[in-house]
């Protein structure tokens, strides 16, 4: 069986599973995330309309709000390491 097949076994029979520590790793090294409740969805669909005369949708403003989390963590550079535009909100 292979390595992913493995791990959706485990999911289908656990409701979860685990990666190895190396690769979890490599993964953290790539990626950030961020969560956007619903109030701060809507404040951000409120800063949007407001600085810039754009209504979005709640997919964007989610987006949008954990970007800017992103930011203000620290992070000025892609997970690839290429330069982050910074947002004008």
């Amino acid at each position: 069986m292979s390595f992913v097949a493995s791990l959706m076994q485990q999911l289908k029979t656990d409701g979860f599973y685990t990666v190895p520590a190396e690769l979890l790793e490599k993964i953290q090294s790539r990626f950030w995330a961020g969560c956007c409740g619903d109030e701060a969805t809507e404040e951000t669909i409120r800063e949007v309309w407001e600085r810039h005369s754009y209504l979005c949708d709640t997919h964007t403003a989610v987006a949008w709000n954990v970007a800017r989390q992103y930011e203000k963590s620290g992070g000025v550079t892609r997970p690839n390491g290429r330069a982050l535009h910074r947002l004008a909100v």
